[in-house]
Order: structure tokens, then sequence, then C-alpha cells
């Protein structure tokens, strides 16, 4: 669980809590809305209540220690609960490895005066949904945000996070369906394959791509075709060499993230080699999955 709100002098909590259940790898699967107190783990509680009758794939949940009350809820849904906590007699902030860089990705982006509600559709009064689009980049931010062996929160972001994860079972032919998808596309992006580009996108009105350079979103089938026309019919080349993958799977829905490079290629000219991230989603359909968002995002030539 994300939330948000922070503490006064007087020790009232002002704002509105929104409280995010993520899992692992960082596929956000549900969200609320409600007003803020302090020191709250009610509000992940009945989150988690409500929602992992709808995740069957659970197979354990990972808190700190304000979570310990889920001990029942654990125990009659068959799933783990391993509680995070300092040794005994030791005070202080206890990470939860890997999943800070996630933690941290949600307080970067409240840093500097930066609402937060921009992470969820909602406002006071209304039910609040998941906004696809920002959360789509919470792998990407992860990336970026990583830091080392962290020993304290940056207060200053105003995020008091406390975390419940949820890990899922993701099956080994899902994960080699993922991969394969990824590694075609890659072959069509070198090969400059438009139609075998357009065959790995799914038939959906909203499928999307936000590519590296700059901040257009191309959506629609007609939009990313035309957009791959482009770059396939430019003078560079591109392809990639990834060291690490990440895959996330829940039913037909499907994240991922890769991490390696970016290599350019001009006739006559020096091939460019740029640190590279590709995240995405993908669906599955008839077996097959495919890809409704790619978002890519390369190192800045300015640092």
């Amino acid at each position: 669980m994300i939330e948000s709100g922070f503490p006064t002098p007087t020790g009232r909590t002002i704002g509105t809590k929104r409280t995010l259940l993520v899992e692992i790898l960082g596929l956000p699967v549900a969200a609320r809305a409600g007003s803020a107190r302090p020191h709250d783990v009610q509000a992940g509680r009945e989150l988690l209540g409500e929602h992992l009758a709808d995740l069957p794939s659970i197979r354990a949940i990972v808190g700190d220690r304000g979570y310990r009350g889920l001990a029942a809820l654990a125990e009659r849904k068959h799933v783990r609960l391993d509680i995070k906590a300092p040794p005994k007699g030791v005070s202080g902030f206890t990470p939860l490895w890997p999943l800070y860089k996630i933690e941290h990705a949600f307080a970067s982006s409240g840093a500097g005066g930066a609402a937060p509600v921009a992470l969820l559709r909602g406002q006071r009064g209304q039910r609040p949904s998941l906004a696809r689009g920002r959360l789509g980049r919470l792998p990407h931010l992860a990336r970026r945000r990583l830091i080392d062996q962290p020993d304290r929160l940056d207060q200053a972001c105003f995020w008091w996070p406390c975390w419940v994860i949820v890990e899922s079972m993701v099956s080994e032919s899902d994960v080699q369906g993922i991969l394969a998808a990824i590694d075609d596309f890659g072959s069509c992006l070198a090969a400059q394959d438009l139609g075998g580009t357009l065959a790995l996108l799914a038939d959906d009105p909203d499928v999307t791509v936000i590519p590296s350079e700059g901040v257009e979103t191309h959506r629609g089938r007609a939009a990313v075709e035309a957009f791959f026309g482009r770059i396939y019919g430019a003078p560079k080349r591109y392809s990639w060499r990834w060291r690490d993958r990440w895959v996330s799977a829940s039913g037909a829905w499907a994240s991922f993230v890769a991490i390696g490079d970016e290599f350019v290629d001009v006739a006559d000219a020096e091939r460019r080699v740029i640190p590279y991230c590709l995240t995405g989603t993908l669906v599955r359909h008839d077996g097959r999955w495919r890809f409704l968002l790619l978002h890519g995002s390369e190192e800045s030539s300015g640092g």
C-alpha cells in the first residue's frame, strides 16, 4: 500500500489518503481514497480484504509491523504473511528489499509540490480508479529512483508510506510467452518490419506507444502504424540488447521492464550506444501475448 497525507505540528493529519494496492513488480491492481488519519493502517487492511478474493494467484503478503493484524485474513485466504520489522531492540525504518525502489518512486512523484492525486482518477466523493498512463510509468520511475541501502525516508516528499506487497505466481508458460513477444518486437524493430510489428500489437482502440524522444503519445492503431512507418522509413536503424528483464502477470494482463542498451546505426557513421529502458503492458488473447502499451526511455544526453 502507498498512502499519502502528512501531519501538522498540532498532530492533525491533513489531506486525502490515497491507498494503492501494488503487485510486487509494480503493477497497481486497486485504489481507494478517504480522509487522512495519522498512523492509519486500517485503510490498507480494508482494501486488501476487499480485493484479495479477486487475486487467486496471490501466494504471500509482505508488509511492515503495522500489518500484523492481517494474520487472520491471511490464514483464511491461505496465503503467507511475511512481516518485515527491525530486530528486537532496534528502532527505525526497515526497507522492504527490493521493494523500496517502488516506494521511493511514489515519494519522488509527490516532491516539489506535485499533487499525488495525479496518480489516481477520482476526487472526494467519487470512487477512485487507477490512472492508467501515469502508473504505467512506475517501473521506469522506480529504476531511475533506485538508491543504495537507504536508512530513512525523504520527509520532504510528504509521503508516509506503509507497505503491503502482494506476490503473484506467474506461470512459466506466461513468462516465456511474454519474453518471446519482447524478443519478436526487438527483431521487427531491427529489421524495420512494419507488418510484423503491427501483428504484435493488441487489437484495441487504446493501443499506445510513447517513444523515448520527446513527450508525444501515439494512441490508436492508425497513429501507432504511422509512427512506426516514419521510424522504419528513416535512415536510422535501431536495435536493443537487454541486460535484465522482469515480468509480472495477473490473469490476462501483464507488465514488464526491460533494461539494457539501444544501438543506433546510420550509414557511414559510428554506432551510438545509449542506455535504454522499455516498459509496457500486454494482454493475452487466443493464447498470444500482445502489446497494449509500450513506453521507451533513454538516458538524457544532458547527463
